[in-house]
């Protein structure tokens, strides 16, 4: 997958079974069965280890890996160890997660904001 400069488009070179847009200069790309993470120039930043995979936001992405997800930083360290049901990308620096079917909040260093106890969570705008 390469970006193409102004544009924004992206062209997914041949070796990667799928792709999406990139987040703060990386992208998730599926290569084989597994999904990991390029860079704008097409090289492999975050070797492919894991079933499913988000975007960044402010340096944080959830990954699923086996039937949990965690989230990882830039480098491919977990800032979040995969225990959680479900998660969704951070937003208002903060990462929503299903845990045992409740669901809570983690903030960006990987600590609970909020304990999953709720049964669901909505974001709200303004």
């Amino acid at each position: 997958m390469k970006l193409v400069p102004g544009s924004g488009a992206v062209i997914l070179a041949p070796g990667f079974g799928a792709g999406a847009h990139f987040a703060e200069g990386l992208a998730p790309v599926k290569i084989g069965d597994l999904f990991g993470y390029i860079d704008s120039l097409g090289q492999v930043a975050i070797k492919p280890q894991f079933d499913e995979a988000l975007f960044f936001y402010k340096g944080i992405v959830p990954v699923g890996k086996g039937q949990l997800w965690g989230c990882i930083r830039r480098k491919g360290e977990f800032a979040i160890p995969p225990r959680s049901d479900s998660a969704r990308s951070s937003q208002d620096e903060v990462a929503r997660v299903k845990l045992n079917g409740k669901c809570g909040y983690f903030d960006l260093t990987g600590a609970f904001m909020f304990e999953p106890k709720f049964d669901d969570t909505y974001s709200q705008t303004g």
